[in-house]
C-alpha cells in the first residue's frame, strides 16, 4: 500500500513538473515520522530527471531525538547528496533583516547590540525585536529607531525562553551543570578555567557534556579554546 501511494505521488510530481517546475521544501524534518522520511527517500532516488527541486531542513541538534532521520541522512549520502549546514546571519545581514521588519533604517549601534545577542540567528532577531517593540523599548517618541539600545534593556522573549526550555530538559545533569557553569564565567571562556570550575567532572564526562550542549546550539566552540 505505502509503495503504491508512493509511486502515485512520483507519478503525480512527474505530471506537474511537465506544466511547472516545482520547488518543494520539508521543513523540521526532525519531527518527521519514518512514512514520511521513507517517502523523502524514494523521491529522492526519482526526481533527478524531472523539473522538481527538494529542499529538507532540519535542526541537527535534534537527531539523537529521531534515530529514523539519521538513518535516511546516511542513505542520503550514499545518493550522493550532501547536506548544507547554515550559519548565522552576518552582520550586515542582521541590519537588513531589521530594516524589513521596522521599514526603517536601523542604527548601527542597535543592529550591533542585537547581532551579538543573537549571534545573527534569525529566530532570534525576529523574536528579539518583536520583544523590545512590544516592550516599547525601541522606538522613539517620534517613531525611530533608537540608537541607545543598551543590553541591559532587552530581557528575553517568552517564545525564545520557551524554545531554551524545551533544549534544556533534553540536557542531561551533567550537561546542564556545565551549562550553568559556562553561562557564570562570560560570553567567551576558556576549557581550562571550565575545566577548574568542574574539577568533580571527569575530563570524559565533561568532553560529553560540552558536545552535547553544543550540539544543541546553545554555544559554539572557537579555534582558539
Amino acid at each position: 500500500m505505502q509503495r503504491y501511494l508512493f509511486q502515485s505521488l512520483t507519478e503525480y510530481l512527474a505530471w506537474a513538473s511537465r506544466q511547472t517546475p516545482l520547488f518543494l521544501i520539508l521543513d523540521d524534518l526532525q519531527w518527521a515520522d519514518e512514512p514520511t522520511l521513507a517517502l523523502l527517500h524514494y523521491l529522492a532516488t526519482r526526481v533527478g530527471q524531472m523539473s522538481v527541486v527538494i529542499v529538507g531542513t532540519y535542526r541537527d541538534s535534534t537527531l539523537d531525538t529521531n534515530p529514523a532521520l539519521g538513518r535516511t541522512l546516511e542513505e542520503l549520502l550514499w545518493l550522493g547528496l550532501r547536506p548544507l549546514k547554515l550559519a548565522g546571519l552576518s552582520h550586515e545581514a542582521v541590519g537588513q533583516m531589521l530594516q524589513s521588519l521596522s521599514r526603517r533604517e536601523p542604527p548601527q549601534h542597535l543592529v550591533h547590540v542585537i547581532f551579538t545577542e543573537t549571534q545573527g540567528n534569525p529566530f532570534l532577531v525576529e523574536e528579539l525585536y518583536r520583544h523590545l517593540v512590544a516592550e516599547g523599548k525601541v522606538l522613539d517618541e517620534a517613531g525611530a529607531l533608537r540608537a541607545d539600545v543598551s543590553v541591559a534593556e532587552i530581557g528575553v522573549p517568552d517564545n525564545v525562553r520557551l524554545v531554551l526550555e524545551r533544549r534544556l530538559q533534553r540536557l542531561g545533569e551533567e550537561a546542564r551543570s556545565v551549562l550553568t557553569a559556562a553561562v557564570a564565567i562570560a560570553p567567551c571562556f576558556g576549557f581550562k578555567l571550565l575545566q577548574m570550575l568542574q574539577d568533580h567532572t571527569a575530563l570524559d564526562d565533561l568532553l560529553i557534556a560540552l558536545e552535547q550542549v553544543q550540539r544543541m546550539g546553545l554555544f559554539v566552540f572557537t579555534a582558539d579554546g
